[in-house]
C-alpha cells in the first residue's frame, strides 16, 4: 500500500477548533476555523516547508487593534488509517492607530501561542 498525503485535518485545542481541507471539489482549500468561539473569515492556506500555514483575521477594531491567527499544521503521510498530529496556533494582537504604527506607544505586537492537536486523514474530494 502506497503512502498518501493527508488532506483533511480535524483539530482542537487552546480555544482553536475546526477543519482544514487542503483541497475540495472546487480545487480550492476549504477551511472552517473558530477561535474562542469566533468564526474566522476568509482564511488563507499556504503549503510551506514548515507544513501547512493557515492565516486569517480574527478581529479588527479600527484605531485599537487587529488579531490575526497563524495556524501551523504538519505534513502527514498515511498508510492506512488516520494519524494523530500536534500543531500550533499563534494569535498576534497588533495595536493600531489611525496615524499608523509609529503613533503606538510601547509594544506593538503581543503573541498568544496555543497548542492544537487532532486527526489527519486522506479523503477523496
Amino acid at each position: 500500500m502506497a503512502n498518501r498525503s493527508a488532506n483533511h485535518f480535524t483539530l482542537a485545542g487552546g480555544g482553536v477548533k475546526g477543519t482544514v481541507d487542503t483541497t475540495s471539489f472546487t480545487g480550492s482549500p476549504s477551511i472552517d476555523i473558530t477561535v474562542d468561539g469566533t468564526q474566522v473569515n476568509d482564511p488563507n492556506l499556504v503549503d510551506t516547508e514548515n507544513g501547512f500555514e493557515v492565516t486569517a483575521v480574527v478581529e479588527q477594531v479600527p484605531d485599537s487593534h487587529t488579531v490575526r491567527l497563524t495556524l501551523l499544521l504538519p505534513h502527514v503521510n498515511l498508510v492506512g488509517k488516520p494519524k494523530r498530529f500536534t500543531g500550533v496556533g499563534i494569535l498576534t494582537t497588533a495595536r493600531t492607530s489611525i496615524g499608523g504604527e509609529p503613533l503606538v506607544d510601547g509594544v506593538v505586537h503581543h503573541y498568544d501561542v496555543r497548542a492544537v492537536s487532532g486527526t489527519a486523514e486522506a479523503v477523496d474530494s
